[in-house]
């Protein structure tokens, strides 16, 4: 299966001590499994949606998130996008998609791991990583 990916980072951030780092790591790659196994329950996505649109309509106040929206629009897109043409997209979003976003997000050839601080096991993450 060959993904592609425009632009974008999907980012997971754990602040642990080097007692429970493995730990850490297990749970995390444990819920990556889930959500691709079972990906949403039921509701999950309307309420993601109402969030999502709540969050878009708030940052409209703010002029400087308004010019920024207005900017990007204009460098990605070549014209202006209303805010109602992205809610339009949002609520288009299927749960299929989401599904099959979730597949091709969470493969084990596109995760990486950075640990800042004392780490005393070096190969901590030998057979983790497989989503």
């Amino acid at each position: 299966m060959s993904a592609y990916f425009d632009t974008g980072l999907f980012t997971i951030y754990a602040g642990t001590d080097g007692d429970t780092l493995k730990k850490v790591i297990e749970l995390v790659i444990k819920e990556l499994r889930r959500l691709k196994i079972n990906a949403l329950k039921k509701g999950q996505l309307q309420m993601a949606k109402e969030q999502l649109k709540g969050n878009l309509i708030l940052a409209c106040e703010n002029i400087d998130n308004r010019m920024g929206r207005l900017a990007k629009s204009e460098i990605y897109f070549g014209k202006f996008i209303t805010v109602d043409e992205i809610i339009d997209g949002i609520e288009k979003v299927a749960k299929e998609e989401v599904i099959q976003l979730a597949e091709e997000i969470f493969n084990k050839d596109y995760l990486s791991l950075a640990v800042l601080g004392h780490v005393k096991e070096k190969n901590f993450t030998k057979g983790l990583l497989e989503v």
